[in-house]
């Protein structure tokens, strides 16, 4: 006995099949995923450009066994100080967005950085006391994005971030910071040390939270 299945008053015979497959099980393209890789930079050519213009760049990965193709690239990237990585080139393949990232991948900031000035300048135009946020540790864009946004509608002005163990301003922070990253200036120097001492230098009094006070 023939089946059918009846649909809108009609009957149809080959599309039976269809009602009795399984569900999708494959690795569905994440949209999350996406927005992490808008703000990227693929290609020996393109990266090197990219260092060489001045691009903001939080990092640059490169494939594991290709410093040999790669090396003048990662070295001008050094002497600008920007942050390079070695890595699998399986991360690599799950980064690309064009499929043909040669072995080497610049993440980008999705805004540019400025500097502790540009905090104080926004203070003094708003006639208000300084109010920097400086962040340690924070390697979660998300978490990153929200202390921007947080800082942002706190009557902040400025968030300064770390050059190493630190999350950057990719498009998964911008997101997370609903806005904020237009409006509040973010700043990356070498160190939170380096951070600290500026602060002081600029007249600023800081303080610090310590989580094991409130265990």
């Amino acid at each position: 006995m023939e089946n059918f299945v009846k649909k809108d008053n009609f009957v149809k015979k080959d599309n039976y099949n269809n009602f009795n497959k399984k569900p999708f099980r494959g690795k569905r393209f994440d949209k999350e995923q996406r927005d992490d890789n808008e703000c990227t930079v693929e290609g020996k050519n393109a990266v090197y450009e990219a260092v060489k213009s001045g691009r903001e760049i939080d990092k640059i990965l490169f494939a594991s066994g290709s410093i040999a193709t790669v090396g003048n690239i990662i070295a001008l990237a050094r002497k600008n100080g920007i942050m390079t990585q070695e890595t699998d080139k399986r991360k690599l393949d799950k980064l690309s967005t064009t499929g043909a990232h040669q072995g080497i991948i610049a993440l980008c900031a999705a805004v540019p950085y400025r500097t502790v000035d540009d905090m104080l300048a926004k203070a003094k135009e708003m006639n208000a006391a300084p109010l920097i946020v400086v962040c340690d540790g924070i390697t979660d864009t998300h978490n990153l994005g929200a202390i921007i946004r947080s800082a942002e509608v706190s009557g902040g002005h400025g968030v300064i971030i770390p050059r190493k163990r630190s999350a950057g301003l990719n498009s998964s922070c911008a997101k997370a910071a609903a806005g904020a990253l237009e409006h509040l200036p973010v700043a990356k120097l070498s160190s939170t040390i380096a951070a600290v001492e500026e602060l002081h230098e600029k007249g600023l009094k800081v303080y610090a939270a310590d989580i094991l006070h409130f265990c």
